[in-house]
């Protein structure tokens, strides 16, 4: 099935995959319903997920993932189904709309205002908190 994506606002907003300095934060096919550090938000948890019992999930490999980011804390991410990142740097409110490209219909919409999404500061907060347990 074929897809495209278009980013809806005012202002172009960015789509990542969320790779941290050495590419290894990847949360395709893992279910944010699974983390054992459950937060009660769904990027939170999915993120949380992706890193739970991996051997590159140290401070470190956090400190350098936020530094490579260089976006303000702030800032709201929204976690897309293949685990990958949507924000925006000038929009706080950005809409992301995949359609397929068959049916025209919306696959999946991503929207920074979703109860969903969080901030920079909030994942950053909750990854430190999974390290320390």
């Amino acid at each position: 099935m074929k897809k495209f994506i278009v980013v809806v606002g005012c202002t172009f907003g960015l789509l990542f995959s969320l790779l941290g300095a050495n590419g290894h934060l990847v949360a395709s096919d893992v279910d944010a319903g699974t983390v054992s550090h459950k937060t009660g938000n769904y990027t939170i948890d999915k993120i949380l997920s992706s890193y739970e019992g991996e051997e590159f999930f140290t401070k470190d490999y956090v400190d350098e993932m936020f530094n490579n980011w260089s976006i303000d804390e702030n800032t709201k991410v929204i976690a897309d189904e293949e685990g990958g990142l949507f924000y925006s740097l000038t929009d706080n409110h950005a809409v992301l709309k995949t359609y397929d490209t068959d049916s025209g219909q919306v696959v999946e919409e991503l929207s920074l205002d979703s109860p969903r999404a969080t901030t920079v500061g909030e994942l950053k907060e909750a990854l430190y908190e999974a390290l320390e347990e």
